[in-house]
């Protein structure tokens, strides 16, 4: 809206990923599409889809970083079932064949639409699956410009980079204010800012902190409490009508009703059993390295740490590397209180000079004592 009112930008296509995304811009009155494409569409196509070999060879030339397995590895329900499946489910839904064959058909409709409409741009709002990540890296080498929208993590602001994996416009000025050449109009706000968040420091997305997040075994059971109860189960009926209302087309990033109490009655069993017992007690005066367990599966480490996902083996490689007599404490996310099985963490706890600390705790000032944060 912002392009159509201000520049008078007028021609615009999509691409987006999910149905309801499709019906949301059908419905609203302010941009009119000359293309829209699905990718829960597209996707469904690789069934008729033979696969070209010679095609996948050039695509990996063409377009390969440097090869075409990240575009897979980056999404999540292609490569782990996840998404559709609850973390810590990880067995593939497709063959090595399929994949290529999703891969070839996603590619043809994206570089289509490129000699097609000829854009001046592409606007990403996130790049976590294959065709975002294609349509990224199509778009770079046919030089058009990539907008990509990153969290900035100051309040609300949010900031533009050409790049998803730097903040290329905010680091060109600084390089500038650095330099002299044009005036810092910011660092009255910034230290308000730092000044603000050292009195009080907060997380960046207060949903996410451990007071705010189910970390307790009491809290994880809320939901069978009267108040809540009703409110569980008229949602999940109304889930489940929509699931099958929709059979017609049945997308393959839809959750089916049946996995999702499987795997919420998995999730809930951990809980149950609780994971209290695993928990060392942190000592604020030893000289110990700070380890924050990253949420899984995300983009941080699916996009911007790609071989990061393994993430026992991170931090076994991190404990050998401190001096001997140092401690490495490892916090769990408060996000996935009851997704990691128990087996995860005495995976961890067999490593010597580790601590497991209680995710009911606030990381400040583990993060404020410690000599090293990794």
């Amino acid at each position: 809206k912002a392009l159509k009112n201000k520049y008078n930008i007028q021609d615009f296509c999509n691409y987006t990923a999910l149905r309801s995304n499709l019906e949301f811009l059908r419905q609203q009155p302010d941009i009119k599409y000359s293309s829209i494409l699905l990718d829960e569409d597209i996707h469904n196509l690789y069934k008729n889809e033979p696969l070209d070999l010679n095609y996948i060879k050039w695509l990996e030339q063409e377009y390969g970083i440097p090869n075409l397995w990240p575009y897979l590895y980056l999404d999540r329900v292609i490569m782990y079932n996840q998404f559709v499946r609850e973390y810590p489910y990880n067995t593939p839904h497709y063959t090595h064949e399929e994949m290529m064959r999703i891969l070839q058909v996603t590619a043809k409709k994206i570089i289509k639409l490129f000699d097609e409409h000829k854009p001046d741009f592409v606007f990403f709002s996130a790049i976590a699956s294959l065709s975002s990540l294609l349509l990224y890296h199509i778009a770079k080498k046919k030089n058009v410009t990539t907008l990509v929208a990153i969290v900035g993590r100051v309040g609300d602001l949010f900031l533009l980079s050409e790049n998803y994996h730097d903040n290329s416009w905010a680091d060109k000025i600084f390089e500038q204010i650095n330099k002299g050449q044009i005036e810092n109009l910011w660092r009255d706000k910034a230290k308000k800012i730092l000044e603000s968040f050292r009195k009080e420091p907060t997380p960046y997305y207060a949903e996410e902190s451990p007071n705010k997040k189910a970390t307790s075994r009491q809290k994880q059971f809320k939901f069978i409490l009267p108040q809540h109860a009703w409110k569980s189960l008229t949602w999940f009926i109304k889930f489940s009508w929509q699931y099958f209302k929709n059979y017609h087309y049945r997308d393959y990033d839809e959750i089916s009703p049946l996995f999702y109490l499987v795997d919420r009655i998995k999730r809930k069993t951990r809980c149950l059993l609780g994971f209290d017992d695993l928990y060392d007690k942190p000592d604020l005066n030893e000289d110990y390295a700070f380890y924050p367990l990253q949420l899984d599966p995300e983009m941080t480490t699916m996009l911007y740490a790609p071989f990061f996902t393994d993430q026992i083996y991170v931090i076994k490689q991190i404990a050998r590397s401190l001096p001997v007599h140092f401690k490495l404490y490892v916090k769990e996310h408060p996000a996935m209180v009851g997704y990691r099985p128990r087996t995860y963490y005495q995976e961890l706890k067999k490593i010597p000079n580790i601590k497991l600390i209680n995710p009911q705790s606030m990381s400040f000032p583990l993060i404020r004592n410690c000599k090293l944060i990794t």
